[in-house]
């Protein structure tokens, strides 16, 4: 594992030092002391496979999908506690990592615990909104990945997701670690499933104007210096 200082070493050598989000531009700035004027934002991209998936269909729950690693940082158990008090709700979480027999354990009975998979289109088909409970973060691709898939989002606000998820158009992006406002954002989706799914859609647009990988194949190119 590379020290702080090995990495303030190293990222003063380069021209250009890019940064997935903004919120990951600061932290290059105040963390490792790269000068802002050297930083480029090239924000990642998703297939645009994705975008051609079918809206969610009608329900008699909300299902709530979790993607991610099950591990300290993207805080599953937080998912899983937030589901638990929303009623109606079914809780989806899809991923590998050290915690899942903790997870298993915790959620038996309130939430299906899938694992890791190598495709996770046939959940976001599954799913109504997606849920991001992580502590930290950079630009969290599976949010992008829900936005293409025609998914409204349900997130902390932790790294880039602002830079994404339009708070109240494309989904709800609420204070680090408040589980009770992120419960009523789920609440709201699971009563207007109708406008759930405008939301989905509006962020379907959002990615397929900004977030696919061909557009962040540009914004690398636009990044490189010239000659």
């Amino acid at each position: 594992r590379v020290s702080r200082t090995a990495l303030r070493i190293l990222l003063r050598r380069p021209d250009v030092v890019t940064a997935v989000s903004h919120a990951t531009a600061r932290q290059r700035t105040e963390v490792f002391g790269v000068p802002p004027d050297r930083i480029a934002v090239v924000h990642p991209g998703v297939p645009a496979d994705l975008t051609n998936l079918e809206p969610p269909r009608e329900h008699d729950e909300t299902r709530v999908l979790f993607v991610g690693s099950l591990s300290t940082e993207k805080d599953p158990l937080a998912a899983v506690r937030v589901c638990a008090s929303v009623p109606n709700t079914s809780l989806r979480l899809v991923g590998g990592g050290p915690m899942l027999e903790e997870v298993r354990r915790t959620a038996s009975g309130s939430a299906e615990v899938v694992g890791p998979v190598d495709d996770v289109t046939p959940h976001f088909d599954w799913c109504d909104v997606l849920l991001l409970t992580s502590r930290t973060e950079g630009m969290p691709g599976v949010v992008l990945e829900a936005m293409a898939a025609g998914r409204p989002v349900v997130a902390f606000d932790v790294g880039g997701v602002a830079e994404a998820v339009v708070d109240g158009e494309t989904g709800f992006v609420v204070d680090k670690g408040d589980e009770a406002a992120m419960a009523e954002a789920l609440t709201r989706l699971g009563a207007d499933p109708a406008e759930a799914a405008a939301m989905g859609e509006r962020g379907r647009a959002v990615v397929l104007s900004t977030f696919l990988l061909e557009h962040a194949v540009d914004r690398f190119i636009d990044a490189l210096p010239d000659g």
